[in-house]
């Protein structure tokens, strides 16, 4: 009989339910409470999901889950997995796990010295479509690598103000831009320099934010990510042999796509997308011990995060958020 790992949820908005439903496609998970500090929260999503436990207080989740996943507002996240990790809780934290980069390495030390697992959830790195990648680039299909242009788009709701209030972290950086930028590192590394600008709405936060950034080697990058163009997720890694295009949604890409010479070479069908490949790295490293994931490590989390401060900076001179 499979053992079970016994989930908690920390927060009750959209991607909170998306993961229960991600937990549920795993046979060796159950989600048996949520926390929730809104008044009435808690118990409405534990009831809508048939969850048995509803808490307003993270650390009431401690001695009744094996592990929680952290899906609150950007600026909660410190906070919330301090909780967790100060009540012996392994932790799944939604990106960004902080608002800056300084912030991150506090709690990747916390993690380390209370000795307690860790991770970011950046759901990208797990998908099917990434080993192919990973295979593809270092296997030298593409060449000598050149290039990498990442967008990832869409029209915001304005009523929903975990985007739009920079209080709570938001803006386009940090909530999307930062699936460009993880690509990027994971790829060619941290920039050398880089150029950015950004539209600054009247919400306060940054609405559309570009960069262009070189890298060792000779290779140059291009990220984007905006709240109010039509939604165009996109991504191109390109060689001196060759391309690889992921398709729309790039994060999530359902199609990897090898060219040489604008003609297509092979493709590959890398559909079945979802937050269940994370949640299964999780329990494969808790049932090996680790607190930290070689997938995903600290080290990656905070390099993404010290590229999306120096671009917060060159864009606006200053903090967005």
């Amino acid at each position: 009989m499979v053992a079970e790992f016994r989930w908690g949820i920390v927060g009750s908005g959209r991607i909170a339910a998306s993961m229960v439903g991600a937990l549920r496609e795993l046979d060796d998970a159950d989600v048996v409470a949520v926390a929730s500090p809104t008044p009435g929260r808690a118990e409405q999503f534990a009831g809508q999901f048939d969850i048995s436990r509803f808490h307003t207080d993270p650390r009431e989740l401690a001695g009744t889950v094996d592990v929680a996943y952290v899906a609150s507002a950007n600026h909660r996240h410190p906070g919330d997995v301090s909780a967790l990790i100060g009540a012996g809780v392994p932790v799944l934290c939604e990106k960004p796990v902080a608002i800056d980069s300084q912030t991150a390495l506090a709690m990747r030390e916390e993690a380390r010295a209370a000795g307690v697992f860790f991770m970011e959830a950046m759901w990208m790195v797990f998908q099917p479509f990434w080993p192919i990648l990973v295979d593809l680039v270092s296997d030298g299909a593409v060449g000598e690598l050149s290039s990498i242009d990442a967008t990832f788009n869409f029209t915001a709701d304005r009523s929903d103000r975990r985007l739009f209030d920079p209080a709570m972290g938001g803006g386009a950086l940090l909530d999307i831009g930062i699936y460009p930028v993880s690509l990027v590192h994971a790829f060619a590394g941290v920039p050398t320099e880089i150029s950015a600008s950004a539209e600054i709405g009247a919400s306060g936060v940054d609405e559309q934010v570009a960069a262009v950034m070189r890298h060792a080697g000779g290779v140059q990058s291009v990220v984007s990510a905006s709240l109010r163009s039509d939604r165009h997720i996109a991504a191109q890694i390109g060689g001196t042999e060759g391309s690889v295009t992921l398709a729309d949604p790039f994060h999530a890409s359902p199609r990897v796509t090898l060219r040489r010479r604008g003609a297509t070479v092979a493709e590959y069908d890398t559909s079945g997308t979802g937050l269940k490949f994370e949640a299964a790295e999780v329990h494969r490293c808790l049932e090996a011990g680790l607190v930290e994931s070689d997938a995903r490590p600290h080290a990656h989390t905070i390099a993404v995060l010290r590229i999306l401060d120096r671009i917060r900076a060159e864009a606006v001179g200053s903090p967005i958020a």
